[in-house]
């Protein structure tokens, strides 16, 4: 019973919409700031205004048409630490 849970959830969490995907809402379009899949709300920042409030949406109202590329601090980081 378990494992069945278990294999549910990971599907269900690959195919949910991931923070910082820019998606297409029925208010417009949007930068995803919070997803959770156990609960089935997206919290979407509409056109990346970081002053904009955030309007909640469920995944069936999201369609997910980019992503943000953000740089990771560490990654440079690591980079150097493989390299030695």
């Amino acid at each position: 019973c378990l494992r069945f849970e278990h294999e549910v959830y990971e599907r269900e969490y690959a195919d949910f919409p991931k923070v910082d995907s820019i998606v297409e809402t029925p208010a417009g379009r949007g930068i995803i700031t919070e997803s959770s899949f156990l609960s089935g709300k997206i919290k979407v920042r509409m056109n990346g205004d970081q002053n904009a409030p955030v309007k909640v949406f469920t995944k069936d109202e999201v369609k997910v048409v980019g992503s943000i590329k953000r740089r990771d601090e560490n990654t440079d980081d690591l980079r150097n630490l493989e390299e030695k």
